[in-house]
């Protein structure tokens, strides 16, 4: 039976700080992270839902940026990095003279010769208005409010790399704590956050997968169990987030399921790699448990 668990708050235990890995890669940036070729869970998520041919499109062509990936990019960045990577990596448009000026400021030459002077001085940030800003920051204090007992004695944006299955895999974990043995990552969704729509969002976003993934991951590279937990945040008024928390002695049909699908997902991309065509011919087979919609 599946089972998962909610909590609106954590009970901090502290325990013994462990030594790090030889091999974590913790000041990686985004570009060296994703430029390094091993496998990381994003793509084992695709190559398990994908048919052959949409994945290996995938895999070849780079996909647009969305609003809702652009607005996950900017709190990720605010709550997790440094305030001087964030303003370096966007600039924030005071737009709110413009709006009393004009029906449509984005359509004005005043709105589009502020834009091309900051394009111009700023040629790698990204720009934001005073709305989306202040969307950021009330997101984040609902993160805060769960996981600031978390944060601040955390290291985040960590990159590790490790084997899983005989493959060089990769991942960028938000936030890891070796006092208390936790994996946290963030998540943002426009969906109300109602146990009926985490427990499709658990499915929907292959969720199992990402938490074993990591904690397999972080027990190859740091020798602890860790427990993982998804900090879900609305990207809507009021921005609530609530807590689910994953770990084999609390819900071990959740990792199990995960590291099975994990497994799969590395058969294939090995196959995928080796050009073999009986990866063309694969056929994924769900569980006879899940939900129909799944």
């Amino acid at each position: 039976m599946f089972t998962f668990g909610f909590t609106n708050y954590i009970d901090m235990i502290y325990l013994t700080a462990c030594n790090r890995g030889a091999t974590m890669y913790a000041k990686l940036t985004d570009e060296e992270y994703f430029a390094r070729p091993e496998l990381n869970q994003s793509t084992i998520k695709n190559i398990l839902k994908m048919t052959p041919e949409s994945f290996s499109w995938h895999v070849n062509n780079k996909t647009e940026k969305t609003q809702a990936m652009h607005f996950g990019s900017m709190l990720h960045t605010y709550v997790l990095e440094p305030e001087s990577i964030f303003n370096k990596r966007y600039i924030r448009i005071d737009v709110s003279e413009l709006k009393t000026k004009y029906k449509n400021y984005k359509a004005s030459k005043e709105y589009k010769d502020i834009v091309a002077k900051l394009k111009h001085d700023n040629p790698d940030a990204e720009l934001i208005d005073n709305s989306e800003l202040a969307e950021v920051l009330e997101a984040s204090k609902s993160i805060y409010s769960r996981l600031s007992g978390i944060i601040l004695s955390s290291d985040t944006e960590t990159a590790i790399i490790n084997e899983l299955h005989g493959e060089q895999c990769k991942g960028k974990v938000d936030i890891i704590n070796f006092e208390q043995k936790i994996i946290a990552d963030i998540k943002t969704t426009s969906d109300e956050l109602t146990d009926e729509s985490i427990k499709r969002h658990i499915y929907k976003w292959d969720f199992p997968i990402q938490a074993a993934f990591y904690c397999d991951l972080a027990k190859k590279e740091f020798g602890i169990d860790f427990t993982f937990m998804f900090c879900l945040v609305s990207s809507k008024p009021p921005y609530h987030s609530r807590l689910v928390i994953c770990s084999d002695q609390l819900t071990p049909d959740f990792m199990n399921r995960g590291r099975y699908k994990i497994e799969e997902g590395v058969t294939l991309w090995k196959l995928y790699k080796s050009k073999s065509q009986s990866f063309y011919q694969s056929t994924h087979i769900f569980p006879d448990d899940v939900p129909a919609w799944y």
